[in-house]
């Protein structure tokens, strides 16, 4: 495939005690997305359930900040 970058901004939240998808799987993620915000949380696989409010507040600032 060819190589496909995004020049939209972009948040990456990692679950820093995700069992299943090592950090390390992100770690060339910036040389396709240069606007990118990256967020780590220590939580594990399913952050949306056991860290919802945390999730909520990184997603909102990040949407916040970009709003004209």
């Amino acid at each position: 495939p060819r190589q496909r970058f995004s020049t939209l901004a972009v948040q990456l939240v990692i679950p820093l005690q995700d069992r299943f998808l090592s950090a390390d799987l992100y770690s060339e993620i910036s040389e396709w997305v240069p606007n990118l915000t990256v967020c780590h949380v220590d939580g594990g696989h399913w952050l949306p359930l056991s860290h919802s409010t945390e999730l909520t507040m990184l997603i909102a600032g990040f949407v916040n900040q970009r709003a004209p």
